[in-house]
């Protein structure tokens, strides 16, 4: 619950953003970037200086603390997630907790190193995004259709999720830079027109596809499976 009313009070933010990139339009209309991906930071070196004195600093510090904030919490969230639903259930049970402890903080490490590889992966700022916003919906499924529908199970869950991620690596071109597919490559010149952009498969229609087949799955899953006692 907290995720979600965090998610909807940060569309304010996005009021700021909207600006900014407009601003950045109007500014470097004329102008030709080798990466448009550095045009924020650009923005802030040219015209924090004139405005006063330690506000690049500033801003740097800002940024900072904005990045660490969320990914310490992703760090911790995951790694937690990992050592009491996965390791502590499945693997090492009835150990002591400065076991588990160990195992977070192992757990921990490595989702930061998975974390670099990813970024490193990725082709560009707008890539990532696009990632975040896709995967985020992939994980979306089995939260939102568990708050309306009660009858949803656990196995449907997983196989709404599984599917979905399925659906979503067939869909994609590299994922991740590190997946030998291209669906583009094999299907796009068999989808119809109205679902192309650029010769290659329209984002939305991608999301639609595999959230659809999540969609799917998780009810008639859900409709041959039992519900976990609470």
């Amino acid at each position: 619950i907290g995720v979600t009313v965090g998610i909807f009070g940060k569309r304010i933010c996005t009021i700021a953003w909207m600006l900014t990139g407009l601003c950045a339009v109007a500014i470097y209309a004329d102008a030709t970037l080798e990466n448009v991906d550095l045009v924020y930071g650009q923005m802030a070196r040219d015209l924090l200086p004139r405005i006063g004195p330690g506000l690049i600093g500033l801003f740097i510090a800002c940024m900072l603390a904005s990045v660490m904030s969320t990914c310490d919490s992703l760090m911790v969230v995951a790694s937690a997630l990992f050592t009491e639903n996965i390791y502590k259930k499945f693997f090492v049970v009835g150990k002591a907790d400065k076991h588990y402890t160990l195992i977070g903080r192992i757990a921990s490490t490595l989702v930061v190193f998975l974390g670099i590889f990813v970024a490193f992966n990725l082709e560009s700022v707008v890539k990532g995004l696009e990632f975040y916003w896709m995967v985020s919906a992939l994980m979306g499924i089995a939260f939102w259709i568990g708050l309306y529908w009660r009858r949803a199970t656990v196995a449907g869950a997983w196989a709404a999720t599984l599917t979905s991620l399925g659906a979503f690596i067939f869909t994609s071109t590299k994922p991740l830079g590190i997946v030998p597919w291209d669906f583009n490559a094999h299907f796009a010149d068999k989808l119809p027109a109205f679902m192309l952009w650029d010769g290659k498969l329209y984002l939305p229609w991608q999301m639609i596809i595999y959230l659809s087949a999540g969609f799917v799955v998780l009810v008639v899953v859900s409709l041959f499976t039992k519900k976990v006692p609470a």
